[in-house]
């Protein structure tokens, strides 16, 4: 096992779903095992939120 940024996917994790983006994991050979930073200041929840929306925005321009 590895501790490594990786992109993953996230199914309504703190209100975010539909994209994957990299956050610190831990990742073995079957993939990434658990996410690393579980607990977001309010400012960085707001950061990796903006984040998602940003990537289904240029999902939508391409699909």
């Amino acid at each position: 096992r590895i501790v490594a940024t990786v992109s993953s996917p996230f199914h309504g994790e703190y209100g975010i779903e539909g994209v994957s983006l990299s956050i610190p994991s831990i990742v073995s050979a079957q993939g990434v095992e658990k996410r690393l930073i579980e607990k977001y200041s309010e400012e960085e929840l707001q950061g990796l939120k903006a984040s998602a929306e940003a990537l289904k925005n240029m999902l939508k321009t391409i699909e």
